[in-house]
Formats: structure tokens, sequence, C-alpha cells
């Protein structure tokens, strides 16, 4: 992601006779994600806690802005745009949820960092260094000035820099015009997809299974069993399953197996999780979303969803279900293409089914 936004920042600089004033980043090391409980499915009562540790690190992210940005926002309040909120992670191995901040300018401009850990685990020292790691990126944005990360550019190709050219120009065409808050909300939202592509793309390059290294002694067990399930992999499912794994096992937000093999449109593991007994009306703790709210509002590969969509239909999900925006899984299907339809109309026909 950050290679995309590297890239992006240069296309943006080489379209303006402004020299680059952005001074070198200073060198950040994050600490870990903190240990994580495992709790139950989800709690309304939460909602509020979530909406109150973002609260917080706005606050913090306001308090830590460069003198000259805070001087700003006190001559104008709302000259800059401050924005936190968590992002679901759909690799098993990694945070299952990091907290992006975005911080957006009045005059369009935008930085953003993120943090390895759910926003109630937040603290402030590692809201500074958050910040710290994108100080200088504030300073240009400020300034209006342009700027670039201190990492080379990707070597693309030409169809790789036509490809960047073009949606460089597609993101300025469509936010130019848009407020602070909508620009905020688009750019967190693109850079989900971003990062999600930017995801399959290394593991496409990433070496073979058979030279991958062994996960660490500490990992736990049950994760294992996530793993599969994004693999598709239905042989370790099974060594899973006998070795008296649980086919429901959440991880601390919820997230089953059964959750991820959705999300990935991994029919042959959801199948062999179904086939276990997993729970396939689930509701993890982020969003009260169930594997039919993931498999709709996933962007993974179209056949395979929908292929798990109508296995989870035929093994019992629940179409009526809703998430903690009250939508129903069919409410949560993206685009109008004709895979989308076909997605959107076989969860709302089993959601009319269900309710009469």
């Amino acid at each position: 992601m950050r290679a995309i936004r590297a890239a992006l920042s240069q296309n943006r600089a080489n379209q303006t006779d402004r020299p680059d004033q952005g001074a070198a980043r200073k060198s950040i090391v994050r600490r870990p994600p903190a240990p994580r409980a495992l709790t139950g499915m989800f709690d309304p009562s939460k909602i509020g806690q979530r909406q109150n540790a973002s609260a917080r690190v706005v606050a913090w992210a306001r308090d830590l802005l460069p003198d000259t940005v805070k001087a700003a926002i006190r001559a104008v309040p709302d000259t800059v745009l401050i924005n936190a909120r968590e992002v679901q992670c759909g690799d098993p191995n990694c945070s299952p949820v990091d907290v992006a901040i975005a911080i957006v300018f009045k005059n369009g401009r935008r930085a953003m960092c993120g943090i390895p850990m759910g926003m109630s685990e937040v603290r402030q020292e590692d809201v500074a260094l958050c910040i710290n790691e994108i100080h200088d990126e504030l300073l240009a944005c400020h300034a209006d000035i342009p700027w670039t990360e201190t990492r080379p550019r990707p070597r693309l190709t030409q169809q790789g820099d036509r490809a960047l050219e073009a949606i460089a120009r597609a993101i300025t065409e469509n936010v130019v015009n848009l407020d602070a808050r909508d620009v905020a909300g688009v750019c967190t939202m693109a850079i989900e997809l971003l990062e999600q592509l930017e995801d399959d793309a290394a593991r496409s390059l990433a070496p073979p299974p058979f030279q991958a290294r062994p996960p660490p002694p500490s990992l736990d067990p049950s994760t294992k069993l996530l793993a599969a399930a994004q693999r598709d992999d239905v042989n370790a499912i099974k060594a899973c399953i006998s070795e008296g794994l649980d086919p429901s096992y959440g991880n601390s937000l919820g997230q089953t197996a059964l959750h991820i093999a959705a999300m990935w449109g991994n029919a042959n593991a959801l199948d062999a999780l179904i086939a276990a007994g997993a729970n396939v009306n689930a509701q993890n703790q982020l969003s009260a979303a169930s594997p039919l709210h993931i498999t709709a509002s996933s962007i993974k590969a179209a056949p395979g969803r929908l292929a798990c969509a109508a296995r989870l239909l035929e093994a019992g999900a629940d179409a009526r279900l809703l998430d903690q925006d009250g939508d129903a899984p069919y409410e949560k299907v993206l685009g109008g293409d004709d895979f989308a339809r076909e997605l959107r109309a076989l969860l709302q026909t089993a959601f009319e089914r269900a309710s009469r």
C-alpha cells in the first residue's frame, strides 16, 4: 500500500513546478499488537465503547499534530478533519484489526497512518508514533506542497505506468469536488481496497508453500484452522478437526474459519467446515457480521463467493440476520455488475422467503 501511495505522490509531484520541500522521515519502530483475550460473540454494549475509544484516539491525534497545523485549526476549526476507524484484516496471521487514522485538509490533501491493534487497545504513545511517522507529510499537506515518501518508487512496466496514471487521474477527478468528510471516507475505503489487492499480489509473488517457514511455536493452535480456511486447504482443515479443534472457533473479534472461507470465496474449505458442524450463523464482534454478510461484502473472487453464499443458505444460514448497521446480507452486496446482481438476488430471495 505504501508503494502505491508513494507512486501516487510522485505522480502528483511530477505535475507541478514547485520544489519538493518534504524532509526525510524518521525511522519508527512499532510495538507489536497487544495480546488479546478470547471473548464471546458480538456484544451490542461494546459499540459505545468502540465509539468512545475512537473519539479518544482522534483527540490524541489532534493534540499531537505539528504546531503549525494546530495553529491553523485554532484559527479555523474545520481546516482539518481527523477520522479514526477500525479496519478488518482478512489474513488470520496478521493483527485481526488495525486502526487507520486519516487526516484530511481543507485543501483536499490528506495523510494516513495505521496502528496494528484494536481501537480500545491504542495508547497515546501508539498515536504519537503514528503521527510522527507522517509528520513531514502533514507539513507538506498543510502547506499544499509536493511530498514524496523516502523510499524508492517501484519499477513499473509501461503498462504499469499507464495504469498508475489512470488511477491517479480517476482519484483526482472524483474527489476534487467532495467535502472533507466524504474525501476521508472515500480515501479510507479506497485504501482498504488497494491494500487487499496489494496483499493478493504479494501472495502470488511469494515462494511456493514448501519453501515457507513454519508458523512460530507461540501461534495459537486454533489459528491454524483460520489459516487453512484462507488457503482453501481441506486436508489441513480436516487435520485440525481431527486434533480436536472447534470448527466454530473464533479469534478475538469472533472471526471464525467460516467467516474467512466466505470472505475469500473458498467453497471447498467452507464445505469442509459445514460438514464438521461449524456455526453458519456466527456473528463477529467487529460488525456483528455473519459469514453471509462477509461473503456479500467481500471483494474477493466473485464465483467462489456466490457458491459460498448458496452453500451457506443450503446449510441453514439465516438470511434475516442483521449486522450492527441494521443491514441484512443482501444489503451488503457491492457493485452493479452481473455477479453482484445475481448474488444480491439470491440473498434477497432467501431473506424474503424466511420473512414470510
